[in-house]
């Protein structure tokens, strides 16, 4: 995703968010994951036939009998005594089973409890198949690896007068890196966190956790006197978001932190704080209008007085043109002011550079909360009449494109207002919600920080102030609304907006500050080094990070990529100890039950076994065709007596008696008489 790491870190690493033990986790390129993945099937496959051999084990103990039984259970005897696979086995026990349908007493009852068993292995052994691979994933968390550090800063946020040609090069790097990353941010933010237009889509498994869940409260108090606000405000309230669970910064629960955003909006009435048109021109109206006309009109708002880089700039706060909005091409132009109440204390005390745009009036005035200002112009026409308070159009007339019946806005810009506030904590112990710059840059409140704590707060805070509202909209501009993805091209037809419309857009421009946080944390560990102009690159102007304890942090940075595969060494560790236990215990406990069994002189259980296995069944049926003689009839592998003799399936005399051919010596034998015990055969040469 451009600014985001390219590169991991490959071997033994723990995921403090599944603890110590669980979080056990080795990475390896998903080339080697792929392998281990496909060894991993092969060791569970192989240890299901193991097991299943051990059932099929137990099984044939717990009925084996010296009573003369029919042929059904010597058949099924047989075949629990086959070692074939569950598969195999589950189709040759139906068969039995219908085939002595009509030859003995409830074949198919007697069947079915095995074919049950033979099922349920194969059953388990397929899901236990599909959880084994459960200890990896396509796209795995993993530690990035990558240059750490922040960008270069400016001689921070001195007036534009004042930069040097550096300055303005190391902006030029700054404005587009930082450009590119809120473009990423509010695509991921309509991708991830909502379905406004577009889709979900596979970018949605960057961050170890894909969106940062808000609640929402669109009944929710006006965050300034009730009578300012038309209507209800709307409220998202993050509630704590974990260091480690939200942002992928790797730590143990005690050097974890907690922070909070809670972000308060609702639509006021601004052109109760307009004037009417006006030839008047006021002091320091160049500063808004870079061309004056003669005989144009203008529209003064007065919300507050305005400020250029921390000095009263003009009792209004903002000015609209007649000319300027005549001439106004987009569907929608968006206007943002804010005011951070400290920072404007800070700034006076040359201890902080200015960030506030106005100083506002009595009813818009917060110290316990940063204010935004969202001043909104619709040139657009609608196909249907709106009644959102932001986006209202009410006045019908025929477009400028000829299209009758179309509605526009009687208001030259409709208002809505906003606070933030912020919050952080340690453990159960948390700050006050307030302003962002209530909070100081360099130290942590005093809330009981260790190093490891202070360092991730000191990060988290410059995320948070590069994701205020003012910068979002000073990046994006109007890109930020979602109103424009209804809009026809360049027609300025729009199709009609919900009543709530007002709403998805402020929950749009918060979800693009959480996404924000996502990504700053996961690029200050190892950011993408994207090309910004011919010969200068993102990493040219990276400070790497000198802070141990932010080194740190760079180095446990987790996110998730498809480049690598990360294993869970609890899982591998299970799936290989459980998988050498049953093959073990398989390849041991017939020999260890056989000796048991000869002991307490149930030697017939153990001689029953054996004369089951196919080997001994095939020299017995030898034997029956006269074939032989044979050794080791006791034994696991029976060997004929003479070295080298050759044995054939026989051949078929006049009433279906077998001859025993020795072919190597031109022997014959006597037909056999049908009353003669096989135990009576001399197998000797004639």
């Amino acid at each position: 995703m451009g600014l985001l790491p390219e590169s991991a870190y490959i071997g033994v690493w723990t995921n403090h968010n599944k603890g110590p033990i669980l979080g056990s986790t080795l990475t390896v390129p998903s080339s080697t994951g792929t392998i281990l993945i496909a060894i991993l099937a092969l060791i569970v496959g192989w240890t299901g036939s193991h097991l299943f051999d051990l059932v099929c084990f137990a099984i044939y103990q717990l009925r084996s009998s010296s009573n003369s039984q029919d042929g059904l259970y010597h058949q099924q005897q047989a075949l629990l005594r086959s070692r074939l696979s569950d598969t195999t086995l589950l189709y040759r026990f139906l068969k039995v089973g219908f085939a002595w349908r009509s030859h003995t007493r409830a074949p198919l009852s007697r069947t079915l409890p095995f074919s049950l068993v033979a099922l349920v292995n194969i059953v388990f052994f397929v899901v236990a198949g599909v959880f084994s691979s459960k200890v990896t994933s396509i796209d795995s968390e993993v530690i990035g690896r990558g240059k750490c550090g922040l960008l270069a800063g400016l001689t921070t946020l001195k007036p534009f007068p004042d930069w040097t040609p550096q300055d303005w090069l190391t902006g030029d790097v700054i404005f587009t890196a930082a450009y590119i990353m809120f473009r990423k941010e509010s695509t991921y933010a309509r991708s991830c966190y909502g379905n406004y237009i577009e889709t979900e889509d596979e970018q949605c498994t960057v961050f170890t956790t894909p969106l940062i869940a808000s609640r929402k409260d669109v009944r929710a108090a006006c965050p300034f006197p009730e009578d300012i606000c038309s209507g209800s405000a709307v409220e998202f309230d993050t509630g704590r978001m974990n260091s480690d669970k939200h942002f992928g910064m790797n730590a143990k629960p005690e050097n974890q932190i907690g922070m909070r955003k809670v972000m308060t909006c609702a639509p006021f009435p601004l052109e109760d704080y307009s004037t009417p048109w006006t030839l008047e021109q006021k002091p320091a109206l160049e500063a808004y209008m870079p061309l004056i006309v003669p005989n144009d009109t203008y529209k003064y708002y007065y919300l507050g007085t305005s400020l250029g880089y921390g000095t009263p700039l003009s009792e209004y706060t903002w000015v609209l043109s007649n000319i300027s909005l005549s001439l106004q091409t987009q569907p929608y132009d968006l206007q943002s002011l804010s005011f951070y109440p400290r920072n404007l204390e800070n700034s006076i005390n040359q201890t902080m550079a200015n960030e506030s745009d106005f100083l506002p009036i009595v009813e818009l005035n917060r110290t316990d909360a940063d204010v935004t200002l969202l001043l909104l112009n619709k040139k657009v026409g609608y196909t249907g009449q709106v009644n959102d308070p932001w986006f209202t159009a009410t006045v019908q007339r025929t477009s400028g494109v000829g299209i009758p019946e179309v509605w526009f806005s009687n208001e030259s810009y409709s208002g809505i207002g906003c606070t933030e506030q912020y919050q952080f904590c340690n453990g159960d112990t948390c700050t006050a919600l307030d302003g962002l710059f209530t909070y100081s840059f360099q130290n942590p409140p005093e809330i009981g920080y260790n190093a490891a704590q202070a360092a991730t707060y000191n990060l988290l805070i410059q995320f948070a102030d590069y994701m205020r509202i003012d910068n979002v909209y000073k990046f994006l501009q109007n890109e930020i609304l979602l109103a424009n993805q209804v809009v026809y091209g360049s027609f300025g037809i729009s199709t009609p907006l919900e009543d709530s419309h007002w709403i998805t857009e402020m929950e749009n421009l918060h979800n693009i500050s959480l996404a924000g946080l996502q990504f700053c944390t996961v690029a200050h560990a190892a950011p993408g080094n994207i090309p910004i102009r011919d010969g200068f690159n993102l990493h040219d102007f990276i400070v790497p990070e000198t802070d141990p304890e932010k080194l740190n942090l760079c180095n446990n940075q987790r996110f998730r990529s498809p480049k690598y595969s990360s294993f869970s060494i609890l899982g591998l560790a299970i799936i290989v100890a459980m998988s050498s236990v049953i093959i073990l215990l398989n390849l041991s406990l017939q020999r260890v039950v056989g000796w048991v069994q000869t002991r307490r002189g149930r030697g017939w259980k153990r001689l029953e076994w054996i004369e089951d296995d196919v080997l001994q069944l095939q020299r017995m049926a030898f034997e029956g065709r006269w074939e032989g003689p044979w050794k080791g009839k006791t034994d696991e592998v029976p060997v004929t007596q003479r070295f080298g003799a050759e044995l054939r399936r026989g051949r078929g005399g006049r009433d279906g008696e077998y001859r025993l051919l020795d072919l190597s010596q031109n022997q014959s034998l006597e037909p056999l008489d049908r009353e003669q015990s096989l135990d009576s055969i001399s197998y000797t040469n004639r």
